[in-house]
């Protein structure tokens, strides 16, 4: 595939216009090396005739302008004071060097030639993330979650991954990750907690059916007993009156019972239904799943406390670039 060069610049300027940034921000920055003190306590002498007993020295700022400047303590206070407003005797007394100035020139020199040296390679790499021959399609199989943050690359995520049609499986860190995987991930997973908690609420309703069936037909016998002898429990005329009167009683509620487990039985059937669409739901989405969370990817020429970084590829690039990617198996 071939895209042209206006497209690239769009692809990668706004990285190198963040590090050409920082490499012009070198140019004022407050102070480009500085020199550590250890129990150092000493006196020194400003150019106005000021004298600084028992200062205990901290830090020596050197700037390539020459406005570098020593940092001090005296009577647990923190102050500072101007390179340029020390004595010669002064400074060498606090034992800093008289090519301080050339020091902070040659560190400035040498960050300004590290920095241009990181935004052309920035550049480069983001070039190569624009052709899929530098490419390796990665099978996502699993997000375990946010690892750490980048400073280069951004969000890291530690996932799952097959490289290659058959890699083996293994732990991967990856950065710029599609949203697009994570909401597949975070559907399938919507979609089996609703399959599960149906199935439960399915086998719950059945074993209360199945439970109210048993009682009604305990009930029903009984209630048969009591309808073949009305006066068998007293030899007047009047507790078998009372006795019909509550098996007619006990025979309404009887119905309610079972209309009662009949309309429970028809929600489950429906609930059934329900969850067979949602499964059948889970079925399609999963056999979509190699197309969903396979992405191109380039092995970063940056690591991560000795782990690879794999980029991901822009989405302009995945998209161009679906077949070869619904080509692998997982």
């Amino acid at each position: 595939m071939k895209l042209n060069n206006q497209f690239l610049m769009r692809a990668w300027l706004p990285g190198v216009l963040c590090l050409l940034a920082t490499l012009g921000a070198l140019d004022n920055a407050a102070a480009a090396v500085s020199k550590t003190y250890t129990n150092f306590v000493t006196t020194f002498v400003d150019t106005d005739g000021n004298v600084f007993s028992e200062a205990k020295i901290i830090r020596a700022d050197f700037d390539s302008d020459g406005s570098g400047r020593v940092v001090y303590q005296t009577n647990g206070d923190f102050n500072s004071i101007k390179l340029s407003k020390l004595t010669p005797g002064s400074l060498t007394a606090l034992n800093i060097p008289s090519n301080h100035v050339q020091i902070a020139r040659d560190f400035d020199r040498k960050q300004k030639e590290a920095a241009a040296k990181e935004a052309a390679a920035y550049a480069e790499e983001q070039r190569r993330l624009l052709d899929p021959a530098n490419l390796t399609p990665m099978k996502i199989d699993a997000i375990i979650g946010k690892s750490a943050y980048d400073s280069v690359y951004g969000q890291l995520y530690s996932c799952k991954v097959r490289l290659g049609s058959r890699g083996a499986l293994v732990t991967a860190l990856v950065a710029k990750l599609p949203p697009d995987v994570s909401t597949y991930f975070d559907n399938v997973a919507q979609l089996q907690r609703y399959v599960a908690d149906g199935d439960n609420r399915v086998s719950a309703g059945q074993a209360w059916v199945s439970q109210a069936q048993m009682a009604l037909q305990q009930q029903d016998y009984q209630l048969q007993l009591a309808e073949a002898n009305p006066s068998g429990m007293a030899p007047w005329v009047y507790a078998a009156m009372m006795q019909n009167l509550g098996v007619q009683q006990a025979r309404s509620q009887e119905r309610l019972q079972a209309q009662s487990v009949s309309n429970t039985v028809e929600q489950i059937e429906v609930a059934r239904q329900q969850i067979d669409t949602v499964r059948s739901q889970l079925r399609d989405l999963e056999s979509r799943e190699v197309a969903a969370t396979t992405k191109l990817v380039l092995p970063a020429r940056h690591n991560f406390r000795g782990f690879q970084i794999y980029l991901c590829a822009p989405q302009s690039v995945q998209v161009a670039n679906r077949r070869a990617i619904a080509g692998v198996q997982d």
